[in-house]
């Protein structure tokens, strides 16, 4: 388990590599493409919306399949699916179906994050098993500091990379760059799960509640749950747009965006 919790921060720095690369930089990669405010918006909810409604399927998984398996299968995919994304970048930069390019981000990232949602429960489940319930706050919190310490890092450079390219006229290029390498560092997350041990797991019928029960036992959890989310109702309202507000009516660079961005997990 002490192995397994080792080689769970090593695949920690790859998951938050990709995700630098990747999610962080949809929607300036979607404003390049020329999506209009609204088409931002989806984008977030889809993140926020398709993903979760696709982790209550990996329940269902848990009950025919190993935690590892559901992770691992399902990591490798999403490690696939940034490279269509890369390959629309580049489409686009040569002219190539303009039009069809926008939707077929919107579709590619839907892909990504549903089956990204069907790994989560399993990985969480799997981590449950491994880090002890008294040091699952050290632990955490040791794996969370070092993992984003390193993406603050990473993200920084990556604003004025991105502000490089275009300097050259070749944005584009950079995008499909990026995507390119959350794709690589998302297989480098499989080669880790591929290394990592999984305790044996017993999933106990009673331990079973449906979405409904849940929302009807409103005990403490409960109450946290639904706070949480109209907090999170909040944030979405103006937070899908921050990106659009700062790079078409603030004419920032990528480099500032990326300061601006980092701040917060500076905080």
């Amino acid at each position: 388990k002490q192995r397994a919790l080792k080689v769970s921060i090593k695949e920690g720095t790859a998951t938050g590599t990709s995700a630098v690369f990747g999610d962080n930089y949809l929607s300036l990669f979607a404003l390049e493409l020329k999506a209009q405010p609204f088409t931002i918006g989806i984008l977030s909810a889809i993140a926020g919306m398709i993903g979760p409604l696709a982790q209550l399927f990996s329940n269902h998984l848990m009950e025919k399949a190993t935690r590892k398996h559901i992770v691992r299968h399902f990591v490798f995919l999403q490690a696939t699916l940034w490279l269509p994304l890369a390959l629309i970048a580049i489409l686009y930069w040569q002219k190539i179906a303009q039009s069809a390019m926008l939707p077929l981000l919107i579709i590619g990232y839907t892909l990504i994050i549903i089956v990204g949602g069907i790994a989560y429960p399993a990985w969480f489940s799997w981590m449950g098993d491994l880090v002890p319930a008294q040091e699952r706050g050290k632990y955490f919190s040791k794996r969370t500091r070092i993992t984003e310490s390193i993406g603050l890092v990473i993200f920084l450079i990556s604003g004025f990379a991105l502000d490089f390219f275009k300097t050259q006229g070749l944005v584009l290029i950079g995008f499909a760059l990026f995507f390119s390498i959350a794709s690589a560092t998302r297989f480098i997350s499989y080669a880790y799960f591929r290394k990592q041990y999984e305790p044996a797991f017993k999933l106990q019928r009673k331990s079973y509640f449906s979405f409904w029960a849940f929302l009807k036992r409103m005990d403490n959890y409960g109450k946290f749950a639904v706070s949480y989310a109209l907090f999170n109702f909040a944030i979405m309202i103006a937070s899908p747009f921050f990106a659009v507000y700062m790079l078409q009516e603030l004419k920032l660079s990528y480099t500032f965006i990326t300061l601006i961005t980092l701040s917060s997990s500076v905080f």
